[in-house]
């Protein structure tokens, strides 16, 4: 990587949502607290983002400088961190007044960050909106601007002109543009115009696991067990999961099997629990909330099928990629997914895992029926999973994209 001096790293400006504060604090995107963690031997790295509940801490781990803007009093300043914007806004549409004020506030807060620090590179993550906040510093320091796309702002774009426009405004300040699969490329071809698209560097970077990989797993130990992680929010499906085993676990060939479903509470929490009881499976059924790092290998490790049942949501919001598809593979999970969103750029059908049509509760259950009586296939799918997502969804080649990306707009800039 080339440097200012032997003793000088370039410095990176990331502007995200939100970013941690203590260690035991886990945002709604912890793989974005992963990577500037792997980054930082590379690079000085920079955070622009913003307050939760009044707390501004400056530094995490061996992050040193961050920079969290307010925009609200304290108490109901919790627009961001633990829930996603949109999730937030589905909650109450009063908080439409937070995101105003917190638009507000970053741009604010995003000269004066800009007149205070240097920076060689912006990176912005959920361009739309935080591409505010990016194209001032741009404008002011005269440096190159990579937009990340997660796919969740795309869908809300797709359906408002207005939104659409906005966007189209943004992409003209980019000077380069990742997104987290083949899926949210799609979306974006669609949202925007290829003339905007042209000349900027586009690359499919995704994003891995926060859990390390276990290399001391043994298919023969592995329990009976099937297993869904993620929040309990309206695109995971989760419903259709529990309906579909609800369709098997009686049978013979089933009848040794649980399933568990672990993650963060959400609003489809009581409807779920509901469901579970008026379907008899309270004994077959656990539910556990809020796992620590090590509960959750343990969950990854026992299991031997992963289910993500995602859907489409009624605001058409869906999986950009499935990251949990990803600890999943690791830990030598036979997967199944619907085929929806980012999700078959990680399981290939009938190679590292089986795809069903979203909602369908017949045909997820005769997936998992299949897997669980056929033990030579879990087997071949758990392994091929395994060696699929070490050899694409790594770390170690994500943060070497990431890397050479830099290191391509650095020496761009410095040669103009």
């Amino acid at each position: 990587m080339q440097t200012k001096s032997k003793n000088k790293k370039n410095i990176i400006l990331l502007i995200v949502t939100s970013f941690p504060q203590e260690k035991l604090d886990e945002p709604i995107n912890p793989w974005i607290t992963e990577k500037v963690l792997k980054l930082k031997d590379d690079f000085e790295i920079k955070i622009f983002t913003s307050a939760f509940k009044g707390k501004t801490k400056t530094q995490f781990k061996e992050i040193k400088k961050i920079y969290r803007f307010r925009y609200f009093p304290s108490q109901y300043e919790d627009l961001t961190h633990k829930i996603s914007v949109l999730d937030k806004l589905k909650e109450n549409k009063k908080n439409w007044i937070k995101v105003f004020l917190f638009l507000i506030s970053g741009f604010l807060n995003s000269i004066y960050f800009t007149l205070k620090e240097n920076f060689d590179i912006i990176h912005v993550h959920w361009p739309l909106p935080l591409a505010l906040f990016g194209i001032v510093p741009k404008f002011l320091k005269n440096k190159p601007l990579i937009y990340t796309f997660h796919s969740a702002g795309l869908n809300i774009a797709q359906k408002y002109t207005i939104l659409k426009l906005i966007l189209r405004i943004l992409l003209k300040f980019a000077d380069a543009i990742t997104v987290n699969s083949t899926f949210t490329l799609k979306q974006l071809e669609k949202t925007t115009t290829k003339n905007l698209l042209k000349n900027k560097i586009i690359k499919i970077i995704p994003f891995s696991g926060t859990l390390k990989e276990n290399t001391k797993i043994d298919l023969s130990k592995k329990k009976k067990k099937i297993l869904f992680v993620g929040r309990f929010v309206e695109r995971k499906g989760i419903e259709y999961l529990v309906k579909a085993f609800a369709k098997i676990y009686k049978k013979d060939s089933c009848k040794d099997w649980t399933l568990t479903l672990a993650g963060r509470k959400g609003p489809e929490k009581e409807k779920i629990l509901k469901l579970i009881e008026e379907l008899n499976l309270k004994n077959r059924v656990s539910i556990k909330f809020e796992l620590n790092e090590e509960e959750k290998k343990q969950e990854y490790a026992e299991s031997s099928i992963f289910v993500l049942p995602s859907i489409i949501d009624r605001k058409g919001d869906t999986e950009g990629l499935g990251t949990v598809l990803i600890e999943a593979g690791l830990y030598k999970n036979a997967l199944i997914g619907s085929n929806v969103g980012g999700i078959p750029d990680i399981i290939k059908h009938g190679e590292t895992g089986l795809l069903v049509p979203q909602k369908d509760v017949n045909k997820l259950a005769d997936a998992i029926e299949k897997i669980i009586k056929n033990e030579e296939l879990r087997k071949k799918l758990a392994e091929n999973a395994h060696n699929y997502v070490k050899q694409n969804f790594s770390w170690n080649k994500i943060i070497e994209e990431f890397k050479k990306l830099y290191k391509e707009l650095i020496n761009k800039t410095q040669k103009h």
